[in-house]
């Protein structure tokens, strides 16, 4: 597991990388190491009436969103190696098809690495808690449960915790990224996973789905993506594009739909491939 931890400028580190191979159980602490606020071309912490001049809209400053796991100044938020595997064709993708926007060149690596330690950890961190989330899933179709919506989502937020994106949230405000915009896009995010666990029982449970969930589900689940590019016109210090962003929404849903159209012709052709070729004489 990798174990990620931010602090304060006065409490931040050195990095250290042990020479030898890390097993799979260890763990390695990465310390923020990011310049007093004051040095940082002038850019300070705002008050909820202030106006951030990285993102050029209000943040949400520390205080309004400090969650348990912030103690002493450090939070520590574990992402498993999995988890950044499943990320990395999400943020390939995102560069290739989001850099444009923000006149960036995907072929320029120093395009590519100037923000990729938080577009990493941002992706892998949503990862894990979909992992999550697909496992409870699957413990739901192990077991046979199948009960009403209300009670779904309540065991659904247990099981995450009670705020999922505690860790991240706290990450993005110790760099005043977090605005009212991503936030209400991370609680998209819960919202399409409530989605996806109720839809999939009422199919386990062989119930009638509504028509109006799954389209809500699809605009909803291309959240990961629209966070990433918020985030990317707060580190550029850019105004959101609202033409751009109202754009690229419209063609996340038509790319959510087309795989899921993807998957539901290649699966049973695939299946069918398969029964055929195990069918035939030795």
């Amino acid at each position: 597991m990798w174990s990620v931890g931010t602090c304060n400028s006065e409490a931040a580190g050195s990095r250290s990388v042990p020479n030898s191979p890390r097993s799979p159980g260890d763990e390695l602490k990465i310390e923020d190491v990011t310049p007093p606020k004051s040095n940082r071309k002038g850019h300070r912490r705002s008050k909820n009436s202030e106006m951030s001049p990285f993102v050029r809209e209000k943040t949400l400053t520390t205080p309004d969103h400090r969650s348990a796991s912030y103690e002493g100044g450090v939070v520590n938020c574990l992402i498993s190696f999995k988890s950044m595997e499943r990320a990395r064709s999400t943020l390939e993708d995102f560069c290739r098809s989001y850099f444009m926007f923000h006149n960036m060149d995907v072929h320029n690596p120093i395009h590519v690495f100037r923000y990729l330690p938080l577009l990493v950890f941002v992706e892998s961190y949503i990862y894990q808690l979909d992992e999550q989330n697909e496992d409870q899933l699957c413990f739901s179709a192990l077991t046979g449960d199948s009960k009403p919506s209300c009670e779904v989502s309540s065991e659904f937020a247990s099981g995450l915790g009670k705020d999922p994106f505690a860790g991240l949230r706290v990450v993005l405000q110790e760099h005043d990224l977090l605005t009212k915009r991503i936030e209400d896009e991370l609680m998209n995010g819960l919202h399409y996973w409530h989605l996806e666990h109720i839809l999939c029982t009422a199919i386990s449970a062989k119930e009638e789905v509504k028509a109006d969930d799954v389209v809500e589900a699809l605009r909803l689940k291309s959240f990961d993506y629209r966070v990433l590019n918020l985030l990317m016109y707060g580190l550029r210090n850019e105004p959101v594009n609202e033409a751009h962003f109202e754009f690229l929404s419209i063609s996340e849903l038509l790319v959510e739909m087309a795989d899921d159209l993807y998957d539901y012709e290649v699966v049973p052709i695939t299946l069918y491939h398969f029964w055929t070729l195990c069918s035939a004489p030795v």
